[in-house]
């Protein structure tokens, strides 16, 4: 659950992009950015910087509707119903 709250959050946050240059991420994110990551994902500096890492580039590309109430019901209306998800949650 860790790295979810991480990407969703990351993707939300990095969509401040007035200083770096839009079509890579950094190799580093700013202090600030760190400092909130870590802390809303309980995780030390060194943890954010390993998966900023690992997964920069996938949340420097996500849009900013990643991860919003939105996006999670485009989801479930389009990929839900294909796999019962929907049946399933009314039945249970």
């Amino acid at each position: 659950m860790m790295l979810v709250s991480f990407f969703l959050l990351a993707a939300q946050v990095t969509q401040e992009r007035s200083t770096a240059p839009t079509d890579r991420a950094p190799d580093l994110l700013p202090d600030y950015m760190v400092a909130f990551l870590g802390s809303a994902c309980d995780m030390q500096a060194e943890d954010v910087h390993s998966c900023w890492e690992g997964l920069g580039e996938e949340v420097w590309g996500a849009d900013a509707s990643t991860g919003t109430f939105q996006w999670s019901q485009q989801l479930y209306s389009t990929i839900g119903h294909a796999h019962g998800l929907v049946k399933a949650m009314l039945i249970a």
